[in-house]
């Protein structure tokens, strides 16, 4: 197996490498998402982007990005992605792509929130590949993992740019 078949594997979560599909996942989503902001933004201006971060951190609200998005999130997913998937047996690609186009809406009414879908999409890849295996624990904590990695990444972004005001 060539390494491209074998990163793809890790990223789309169809190989037991767990480490390597949490950090490909974030950095692969994180570049995604920094792409579809860049464009709403120049789309929409100043109001392009809202979110969890548009006031002050404070504990609460990062005890909520970093800990309870993840998970509550990542339970939707599993639920949805056994719902469609599993249960009414709808092809991937669907299952996949119905689960992500869910989470848009959850992340506010602007332009930017458009932006998780393709974090969701490979989220949603990875829970359903982990889940086809019989592993549907694993690819929860992966996925929670890779979510929480990725918010991490924003509030380091978001922290940075306000200390540069």
């Amino acid at each position: 197996m060539g390494l491209m078949q074998r990163l793809w594997g890790a990223l789309t979560g169809k190989s037991d490498q767990w480490f390597l599909t949490i950090v490909l996942s974030a950095v692969f989503g994180k570049l995604l998402l920094v792409a579809m902001l860049m464009i709403a933004f120049f789309a929409a201006g100043d109001d392009a982007i809202s979110g969890p971060l548009d006031g002050k951190l404070d504990s609460a609200r990062f005890l909520d990005v970093l800990v309870l998005a993840p998970l509550v999130e990542s339970i939707l997913l599993v639920f949805l992605i056994w719902l469609l998937g599993f249960k009414l047996r709808l092809p991937t690609a669907i299952t996949v792509g119905l689960s992500a186009v869910v989470f848009v809406p959850l992340h506010g009414l602007t332009p930017a929130s458009i932006s998780v879908l393709p974090a969701f999409l490979l989220w949603g890849l990875i829970q359903y590949n982990w889940m086809a295996r019989g592993k549907g624990e694993a690819g929860f904590k992966i996925v929670v993992a890779a979510h929480a990695l990725a918010n991490l990444t924003s509030i380091a972004a978001w922290s940075l740019s306000n200390s540069l005001r």
